[in-house]
This record gives structure tokens, sequence and C-alpha cells, in this order.
């Protein structure tokens, strides 16, 4: 060729390789690897043989790219949390996008979803697992929490109220475009990165694909709006840790390698990485209360609140019903019962009203508490203290009538009975409703000699089952009972 022609490269080798045998030493590029990144474009050509000859190279195609951008998320990600469910946060984003060249490829998208928690600057900056928080010291690191001592850390904003004195800002929106009035006093800028380090334990939460979002309300309670994407609940939140959930996202394709679970390592080079994370605001766990005892239903003794049996009631035992002084008040007590109907949702539950509920100390149970009037056939309750709103489990569902005899006024029907195998029965026979769900567990007969003075016997209680319909009790067994004593 003549002047402008190009040198001839042998197969697999590459100018760096050149270079290198030019110069006697390796290139400091020769040790890396090298991969297609976003931003690279690519020229094609092409060309044929049938065998013996080449054809010549076509002319170069339009340049353009071969590795499909990282998404961009839609919104921040918003985490909710309450102090009722100090273990629980729920977090939430909208859905990614591509540029519109490659919104082809939006069916792609995965997400990552790992959480991070971090305990030494949980003690050492949020001063969580101390009795008594100190707030100034927050505040003098711009550093508030949603529910005072606990909960989402953000940063802090004073505002000048009326009377001139600084006081907290609302925290700010999840698109972080709410601003503090006009007034506000320069703070400390908090960085809540500083809360989290390499070593902080992480887990992985889930991955989750672009088909699997659906319509979420987004945004704090009063103004939140409905958008499509993602919502989870992350449950098993340790006490006195900060907490954060990250989300990663990337266009997959079979055969790519996943990351390492543990350690969460991402390989940055590859054409088809995951994205920076975005982050949830820091929480704070509080300490784990103790749990609360719950409170366990009891067959109303026979005799004793005779006046309030006439309505809907149950009889509950709790050791916590206990009185710190025998002279209180009956019904002042930090410990509160909620009721709902059975088999419903926590934001079914309703407060007892005091005026409802009844002290007693019943031996052998000890400290007990007779609800009555209670508007529900069928109820769960659960105990609560009404100081630091720490909350039991759910009792076992319990109704609250018995099952009523149809032939309550005019009593059972008893006959003589002869069996196949010669045996004499009294036959008793008696019907009672029950409400849905409800099943009779226990029957008891008694019997009375007919005459003014003959006492009452009271037959043992025996169990009782849908497939027995009907009970016979033998002739010789209440004719040996007591009440058929002579007069």
């Amino acid at each position: 060729g003549g002047e402008d022609a190009e040198e001839e490269m042998l197969p697999g080798e590459s100018f760096v390789s050149r270079e290198a045998a030019m110069t006697g030493h390796p290139s400091r590029r020769e040790s890396l690897p090298f991969r297609m990144s976003w931003g690279m474009a690519v020229e094609w050509r092409v060309r044929v043989t049938d065998g013996m000859r080449w054809s010549q190279w076509s002319l170069p195609s339009a340049p353009r790219g071969i590795v499909p951008p990282i998404p961009e998320f839609s919104t921040e990600v918003f985490a909710t949390f309450t102090r009722r469910d100090p273990t629980i946060v729920k977090v939430a984003w909208g859905l990614c996008s591509l540029p519109p060249d490659y919104a082809h490829l939006t069916p792609s998208i995965e997400y990552l979803v790992y959480l991070t928690s971090d305990e030494s600057s949980a003690r050492s900056v949020l001063q969580a697992g101390q009795v008594n928080i100190d707030l100034d010291k927050l505040r003098q690191q711009g550093i508030q929490m949603s529910e005072g001592s606990c909960g989402l850390v953000s940063q802090l904003s004073l505002v000048a109220t009326d009377d001139g004195d600084p006081s907290l800002a609302p925290p700010a929106t999840a698109d972080g475009e709410e601003r503090a009035a006009s007034g506000e006093q320069r703070v400390p800028e908090f960085q809540p990165e500083a809360l989290f380090s390499e070593s902080s334990p992480r887990r992985v939460i889930g991955k989750l694909r672009q088909d699997d979002a659906k319509l979420i309300s987004f945004g704090p309670e009063g103004s939140s709006r409905t958008i499509t994407g993602f919502e989870l609940t992350v449950s098993g939140l340790k006490a006195e840790l900060v907490h954060r959930v990250s989300v990663r996202v990337r266009c997959s394709t079979p055969g790519l390698d996943e990351p390492d679970w543990q350690r969460m390592r991402m390989e940055s080079n590859n054409p088809l990485r995951w994205s920076e994370p975005r982050h949830s605001p820091p929480v704070l766990t509080p300490r784990a209360p103790p749990p609360l005892l719950v409170p366990e239903s009891l067959t109303i003794p026979e005799n004793r609140f005779g006046r309030f049996t006439q309505s809907p009631c149950l009889l509950l035992r709790s050791p916590m019903f206990k009185k710190t002084h025998p002279d209180d008040f009956d019904r002042a007590h930090p410990v509160v019962l909620d009721i709902k109907p059975a088999g419903t949702t926590d934001e079914e539950y309703r407060q007892v009203p005091l005026e409802n509920s009844v002290y007693c100390e019943l031996e052998p149970y000890g400290p007990c508490r007779l609800i009555h009037d209670v508007p529900l056939l069928h109820v769960e309750v659960r105990a609560r203290n009404e100081t630091m709103n720490d909350v039991s489990a759910a009792g076992l569902p319990t109704f609250t009538v018995p099952p009523l005899l149809l032939e309550a006024a005019r009593g059972p029907t008893a006959e003589l009975v002869l069996r196949d195998d010669g045996g004499v029965f009294v036959q008793v026979t008696w019907t009672a409703r029950c409400v849905p769900k409800q099943r009779p567990s226990l029957a008891q007969v008694s019997l009375r000699r007919h005459s003014v003075e003959s006492p009452t016997v009271d037959m043992q209680a025996f169990e009782t089952s849908l497939g027995s319909v009907l009970a016979e009790l033998p002739v010789a067994a209440a004719a040996d009972s007591r009440g058929f004593e002579a007069a």
C-alpha cells in the first residue's frame, strides 16, 4: 500500500499489546478489561465471502450506542414509621424510566432492595439506649426525629413563631419541596450518610421487576397522591438501631452475574451495572418494651355479677389489672382494654369505656375485669398501656353471649325409652341456638324430686359435639342420686 495505508494488525493483537511490545514493558491499561459503557458509540462495517475471496468492507454505519443507560428514579424513596409498630417501616417509590430512544427496553428494568443497619452511630449520635434523650444536643447537630426520641431522622428546621421564639418546623415532604417559612434560622447541616459506614450490616429484602409495579398512595398522609410504583413493608427491625432502605436499579438480561448477597459487592465497570443507591430517610427504632400479657377469657362464675350478665359480657384476667395500691379507684388504671370484632384488622379496635368495666379479684385467678354491655357478639380483646402505648397481642376470639336455650321458659322434655339392648333410660331433650361460629362444648343436667322440700342435684357436666344430638341418662344413675332420698 501507499504511505496512508494502515499497518496490518495480526489476529488477536491490539494497539495496547503492540505498545507493550514496542516499549518493552506492559502498558498500565493492559491489565484492565475493556468494557463498553453508557455513552460509547460504535460504528459497524460488514463484508462477505464465498469461501475463496472476501468482498470489500462496507462503509461504516451511523454511530450508535449498544449499552442501555442506567434507569432514572422518578421519585425519592418515601418512608413511613409509627411508634405503634416500632419494628416496621413502609417504603414506596415511583417507577424508573429510560430515555425516549430506549423506552422499548423498559420491561427489562429490575430493582434490588436492601436494608442497612448500624448500632454504633445510633448510640453515639442519636443517643439510642439512653433513658433520657437530650433533644437539645440533637438540635445542635441539626437532627430531628418524627416521634421525638425515635422515628424518621431528618434535617432540623427552625422557624420563628409569632412571639419570636424559634420552634420546630414541619418535616419536609418526600420530594423535598417544603421549605421553612420566612425568618428561618441557620442550623447545622445534617448528613444522613454519616450514620452508616461500609462495615454496616446489610441484608437483601428482595428483587422486583418493572411489571411488579401497581397503583400506590405516595407521600405523607393528607397530601398523598396516586402514582404507579412499588410499596414494601419491612418488618423485623431490631430495636435501638438506625436503619435505612436502599434501592438500586438497572436493565437486566439473562446471564448477568448476581451481586454478592452477603457483602453487596457491585461491579462498577459492568456494562449493565446497578445504579447508585437511592436511600430512604434513616429510621431510629425505639427500645423494645417488655411484652404485655395477653388478657385471658374466663368462665363467669355463678352467683357473681348478676346484674351485668343480663347483657353481652365477658370476664378477663391478667396480672396487669392489679392495683398499685389497694385503695386506688377501681377504674383508674394505666392498662386499658381495646375490643374489636373477631377476625377483623387492628384498625377496628376501639377502647372499652371505663363505665363498661368492673374490677374484681377472684380466687384463684387474681385480678380480673368484667366488660359488660358489649355491642358485639364475637370479639377479640387486647391490653394496652395508656401511658407508653405498648400493646399486647390479641386474645383468643370469645363470644359475649352463651348459647340460647329455646326451652328455657318451659323446660326440656323427659321420657322413658327402651333401647335395643334392653336398657331403660331417661331421654332428656332440649334445643339450643348458637350465633355463627359458636359451638356448644359442655352440657349439664340438673334434677330434683317433685316435692316441696326436695333439694336440687346438679349432675356432672359432660362434653357435647355436633354428632351427639341426644344424650341419654340411665334410670339407675338418676335413682341413685341424692335427689331421690326419702324425705
